[in-house]
């Protein structure tokens, strides 16, 4: 019993078995260890952004805590930047 397959059939299987080889080694070798980086920065990034969230709370609330004493005490600002003749 023969069996009666192409040359172009041929080419085409080998063409296939490669590609699919290559994409399993490029997912295996590259993509899957690449994204246990990208969820390991992308934690980091989200406890950092935490941190900014924290730091950016305390400026606003300091700030504002700022404005309030110099609008209350504008008058003992402005009489301390005068000069003072005896």
């Amino acid at each position: 019993m023969k069996i009666n397959i192409s040359r172009q059939n041929i080419y085409l299987l080998s063409l296939s078995i490669f590609l699919l080889i290559f994409v399993l080694l490029f997912s295996f070798l590259v993509l899957i260890p690449k994204g246990k980086e990208y969820r390991e920065s992308r934690g980091e990034l989200r406890n950092h952004s935490r941190e900014l969230k924290r730091y950016k709370n305390f400026n606003d609330s300091t700030l504002q805590k700022l404005q309030e004493l110099q609008s209350e005490n504008r008058h003992i600002i402005t009489s301390l930047d005068t000069s003072f003749n005896a």
